[in-house]
Formats: structure tokens, C-alpha cells, sequence
């Protein structure tokens, strides 16, 4: 066998089993374990004036030690006899989620409370709108730290508090010098992600207004200009978490979410 040899390689005489070259994995062992808790709350609500809404908010925590194999997120075990040493929070970990839709029947007009006893003329321009929108704020996706040297090997990393700046930018995203580079032969201190390591989170407003005609009892018009993405917020990308690159700390991009984005419509209903 390859022990049975005049010489041994020093490295073969390191490993656990010295008698195998090599144990092939497959994707579907079993090993990998993961946890997700989450508290949710909701309301939703038609007031008598004119407002419908619907608000949600989502604080959670998940957590594992392999990553689901999707493109980007293959993570390997340092310590394959240590695999609780990779215990960290998931790429999918959101743990901030508010999200909120309303409609809201702007009080002027005829009907309304506000100027019910308008001339027809005028409640033709002011009277029978409405404004709806969904907004959106959510945390960041964590990054995970970039492997150097051999195999899947992470840096150290003296505190998650150091990684903290005081202004952030995507010049700066977090303070590299929190890292080092581990000893030889030895495994690094950094986990795959932190919670404190995120990119930027959504920031998102879809705004709509629109303006109700009623011509005759049979024929209904609406006027529709709707607003996507309406402050024409950037969402900045990852950022470089690769220890060792000449980017390192820095943000490169955005995503490719669309700019603001204006349309106007027009619907009868008969």
C-alpha cells in the first residue's frame, strides 16, 4: 500500500488516515446542517378614509455550514474532522424585511372630504384621485470572504466590531486591516460570513397615481403615470471580500436593477 514504500512523504504522514491517497464526496452526502428562525408580523387594514393597507415585517436569523451549491456560494470545509468550525450565518440570511402596499383615495373632490361640493368643471381636475405604492427596505446579503493559499482557507480576523468605519463608502466599504493572514498550516480565524459584512440593502419605491373619469354610468376611465424605482436609489453590489486582492474592502458595481422608470397609461372599463 502507500505506506509499504523504502520512503514515506512527510505529508502523507500528517493525515489522519495515512493509508488513503484521497475520499471522494459526492453532492449528495449527508453533513450539512442548517437552522432558520424567523419572527413575523403583519397588518392589514381599510381605513374609512379612503386608505387600504398592508404592511409586513420579517426578523430572522438562518444559519448552516455549507452553502446550498447554487453558482458563487461553493464552500469547502477547512477542517474536514472540525466541520463545525464553518458554522456561520447563510448567504440567504436577510435578517431585515419590512415591506408595505397602501391605496389612498386622496379626499377632494365630489364624495370626498374635502371640497365634496366642487363645480363639475373643477372635480373634473381635482376631484377622483388615487395614489398606491409599494415600498420596500431590506438588509444586505452577507459576503463571503475570499479564499487565498491552498485549498478553502479564510483569514484572520481580529474582531468583528474592527471591521466597522466610520464612513462608509464604496471606496471603503468596511476596514480591511481587521484581517490578517493566518500562519501556515493553520486555519483562519475569519468565518465564512458575518453579519457585520453585508452588501447594501434595497431601498425600493414603486409609486402610482392615478385619476378616475366617470363620463357616463356605464363607461369608467382611468389615467395612470406609475413611477418604478421613484428616488432612482443605486443598490451597491458586494463588495470585494477576496483577502489578498488589489480590491479588497472596495465596491466595484451595482446591480442591475432598472433606474427610474416613468410610464402612463390609459384603461377603460365598460
Amino acid at each position: 500500500g502507500n505506506l509499504s514504500g523504502r520512503t514515506v512523504p512527510r505529508h502523507r504522514l500528517l493525515r489522519l488516515y495515512p493509508q488513503f491517497d484521497s475520499v471522494s464526496r459526492s453532492g449528495e452526502t449527508p453533513g450539512g446542517s442548517s437552522s432558520y428562525n424567523a419572527f413575523l408580523a403583519k397588518i392589514t387594514k381599510q381605513f374609512s378614509q379612503g386608505l387600504t393597507l398592508l404592511a409586513s415585517y420579517q426578523w430572522s436569523k438562518a444559519i448552516d455550514n455549507l452553502a446550498e451549491g447554487e453558482p458563487g456560494l461553493s464552500d469547502g470545509f477547512r477542517d474536514y474532522s472540525k466541520v463545525w468550525i464553518e458554522r456561520a450565518i447563510s448567504a440567504h440570511d436577510i435578517p431585515h424585511n419590512f415591506v408595505t402596499t397602501f391605496v389612498y383615495d386622496l379626499p377632494f373632490g365630489r364624495g370626498r372630504r374635502l371640497a365634496s361640493d366642487l363645480h363639475p368643471a373643477a372635480n373634473l381636475v381635482l376631484g377622483g384621485w388615487q395614489v398606491s405604492g409599494i415600498v420596500r427596505f431590506q438588509s444586505g446579503a452577507p459576503s463571503t470572504i475570499g479564499t487565498y493559499g491552498f485549498g478553502a482557507q479564510y483569514p484572520n480576523l481580529m474582531s468583528a466590531d474592527a471591521l466597522k468605519v466610520e464612513n462608509q463608502t464604496p471606496e471603503q466599504w468596511f476596514n480591511t486591516s481587521a484581517f490578517s493572514a493566518a500562519a501556515p498550516y493553520t486555519v483562519g480565524s475569519a468565518p465564512r460570513r458575518l453579519t457585520e459584512l453585508r452588501q447594501a440593502g434595497a431601498k425600493h419605491a414603486d409609486i402610482a397615481l392615478m385619476k378616475n373619469f366617470h363620463p357616463t354610468e356605464a363607461l369608467k376611465v382611468q389615467f395612470r403615470a406609475e413611477f418604478f424605482n421613484l428616488t432612482n436609489t443605486p443598490q451597491f453590489g458586494p463588495p470585494d471580500a477576496s483577502f489578498g486582492s488589489n480590491t479588497f474592502g472596495r465596491v466595484n458595481g451595482t446591480f442591475s436593477a432598472p433606474a427610474r422608470n416613468v410610464q402612463f397609461g390609459l384603461r377603460m372599463d365598460f
